[in-house]
């Protein structure tokens, strides 16, 4: 919006937030810091953003509010209303204790002021212990709701869930799913049990839920609905999917995030990454983070409205691209606007391969062996070897994403489509709940510029002049490793009498040949594989 003031009379979302105050749980995190950088630029009547943050040990919550309005994610909203981040306080807390652990001075303060709660803490590991997911996930829902009780005036408390609540169906509707088990059950179940048993009991438990993640999000969506049905408090439960970068707001391609696909994208970028295991056909359901900002705040106003409980499944966004085409797109992006440091070898043809064995194979030949070549030349050095374990953690991630790479959903959006509905033309362009129209090319190229500047720092991330030398450098040196493998490949076979010993010309020619070939068949065996 550049400079353009908020017309107030408008946009009905903007109004219904002027003079409230809002409670927002995870602000310091990837979701948490784009809600409050919208409210504090789209909503500029807002009363105040009471952030509830835990002390650490090195930074008070205050100082770690300062530090967080301190980053360029708020520069936009700080140009456009000076002395908007003033809004923002800290409210010393912690989700695992009774009330929270706010002060008495605070609770009071919150009690008067704040009449709409937003609850984004999670915590986001697939394979959290069971636990702590539990108490994090679940348990934090119900004290939160328990001193939502104690406000003066509640309009509408929005919760953060998940669109893949219900892995193990196909078609996801805007509804609560009974859970497949109790959760205050559950919760007492998991009190009794010592760490080590509930470990071992824990895909028992889950079953048919995939993760710990997805299991106890949904007994935090049960729990959610039936606390605040029983105070008549209005519920909107927003369950986004793959959240990534952001599309428009504040600046294309923000990110500070390497989950999801940020971290292979950042590992394709440095040339580590060639393979993945996935089904190449099936199309992730990618939603921007500022889209699902617009949708929370939105879903204050109308949970409000409807005084309901309400689901609203935010998936879309971006035209579904299958998993061949992203991984394609992601290849080019980076040859466009290449890493300007960090990279070990030249970006190259990121492959899908869907069988297990087949991707075991490729895993070896791509990842394995190379790794522990760079590792051996950094110990050689006298440097810590890093490629390695960088590999067996996205091998992990790889697992754990296992469900999202061979399976696709289907998702009811009437809800969403009824709210984008009750927005004026002004609010449907400044709180946009869906971007079909995006050109997914250009999407990626901002993903991967955001990469650059707000992950890895790059002063200027657009100027690719350099990075791309350095590219051909890092295309000649690979080939140069190529060919001498392959040329003591053969000086070993003829070692150990299994080839006759050639002339140097024919030796040298053969190398080559062996170099040329073993490339082709590698594209030839994973394009074949790709269709």
């Amino acid at each position: 919006m550049g400079k353009e003031e908020i017309d107030m009379e408008a946009v009905g979302i903007a109004n219904f937030y002027a003079g409230r105050s809002v409670l927002v749980t995870g602000g310091t995190g990837f979701v948490g810091k784009a809600i409050v950088e919208k409210m504090l630029r789209s909503c500029p009547g807002i009363k105040r953003i009471y952030l509830l943050i835990r002390e650490r040990k090195d930074a008070s919550p205050e100082e770690r509010v300062a530090s967080l309005l301190e980053e360029d994610v708020f520069r936009k909203a700080k140009e456009l209303y000076p002395g908007c981040t003033d809004k923002v306080q800290a409210i010393r807390g912690d989700l695992a204790e009774e009330d929270l652990g706010i002060p008495p001075a605070q609770q009071e303060e919150l009690r008067k002021n704040a009449t709409i709660v937003f609850h984004i803490a999670a915590t986001v590991k697939f394979q959290e212990k069971i636990k702590v997911a539990t108490e994090l996930n679940v348990v934090a829902v119900q004290r939160l709701i328990t001193f939502a009780r104690t406000l003066d005036t509640i309009d509408c408390f929005v919760h953060t869930s998940t669109a893949y609540t219900q892995t193990h169906v196909n078609q996801c509707e805007e509804k609560f799913y009974p859970t497949t088990r109790d959760p205050e059950k559950t919760i007492q179940m998991l009190q009794l049990m010592d760490d080590d048993v509930a470990e071992a009991c824990t895909p028992k438990i889950i079953s048919p839920h995939p993760n710990t993640y997805t299991f106890t999000k949904s007994l935090g969506e049960h729990v959610a609905k039936s606390m605040c049905s029983e105070s008549n408090i209005p519920l909107a439960l927003v369950r986004p999917s793959i959240v990534v970068c952001s599309w428009r707001d504040p600046y294309p391609g923000w990110t500070d995030s390497l989950n999801g696909p940020a971290g292979f994208m950042t590992m394709t970028g440095a040339g580590l990454l060639r393979v993945i295991q996935a089904d190449p056909t099936k199309k992730p359901h990618l939603v921007p983070v500022d889209i699902v900002a617009n949708c929370l705040i939105a879903a204050g106003r109308q949970g409000h409205l409807r005084n309901d409980c309400s689901v609203y499944n935010c998936v879309g966004g971006l035209n579904r691209p299958d998993w061949k085409a992203f991984c394609e797109q992601v290849v080019q992006s980076w040859e466009k606007y290449p890493m300007q440091d960090r990279k070990l070898r030249k970006p190259a043809m990121l492959a899908v391969v869907p069988q297990g064995t087949q991707f075991s194979v490729w895993h070896t030949i791509s990842h394995v062996v190379p790794a522990q070549i760079f590792d051996l030349v950094w110990k050689l050095a006298g440097q810590r070897p890093m490629v390695g374990r960088a590999f067996k953690r996205t091998s992990a991630s790889f697992r754990e994403y296992k469900p999202w790479m061979h399976k696709d959903w289907e998702f009811d959006t009437n809800n969403m489509d009824d709210l984008q509905k009750g927005l004026s033309d002004f609010e449907k362009r400044e709180f946009q709940l869906e971007t079909n129209k995006t050109h997914f090319p250009t999407f990626m190229d901002n993903y991967v510029l955001g990469i650059k500047k707000f992950i890895l720092k790059e002063e200027n991330p657009m100027d690719g002049s350099q990075a791309k030398r350095k590219l051909q450098y890092l295309g000649m040196q690979e080939t140069l490793v190529r060919v001498l493998l392959w040329a003591a490949f053969l000086r070993l076979l003829v070692k150990l009498n299994v080839l006759a010993e050639r002339s140097s010309k024919a030796t040298a020619l053969l190398v080559v040949l062996l170099t040329a070939f073993s490339k082709v068949v590698r594209r030839a065996t994973l394009h074949g594989t790709l269709n």
